[in-house]
């Protein structure tokens, strides 16, 4: 092979895996048993995605992005209210991530949450 087509060929690979979106692991383990008061949420890492875990009743846990779909600020849950808030421009969701009020257009990404054992662990949503 040419070098320059060689050298095309990698540019090319390079700016293809550029513009794909970032991949989420298959799970992770957002957190422990006992780590989240109930009432309370706590922020991780879901691969490339800052994520919010929030402990709503006793034994009921979800996972949402933590970054608004406005303005990309991040977002607050609220016990209270039992919502989700972001502070930049005053958007609502529900705590799947369903828009409830504020100018966000689209919902922000939820993710399925499981207790096994002592952990608590998210997962990548199912294709479909």
């Amino acid at each position: 092979m040419p070098r320059r087509r060689l050298l095309q060929l990698v540019a090319g690979i390079g700016v293809a895996a550029a513009c794909s979106p970032p991949q989420l692991p298959e799970q992770v383990v957002a957190a422990r048993a006992g780590e989240i008061p109930l009432g309370s949420s706590k922020t991780f890492r879901f691969g490339p995605v800052l994520a919010l875990l929030i402990h709503a009743a006793p034994n009921r846990y979800y996972a949402v992005a933590a970054d608004c779909t406005h303005g990309r600020c991040t977002v607050e849950y609220r016990s209270d209210s039992r919502d989700l808030f972001c502070p930049c421009h005053d958007g609502r969701f529900d705590l799947q991530g369903r828009i409830l009020g504020g100018p966000a257009s689209v919902p922000l990404q939820s993710f399925p949450v499981s207790v096994e054992e002592n952990r608590i662990i998210v997962s990548r949503p199912a294709q479909g």
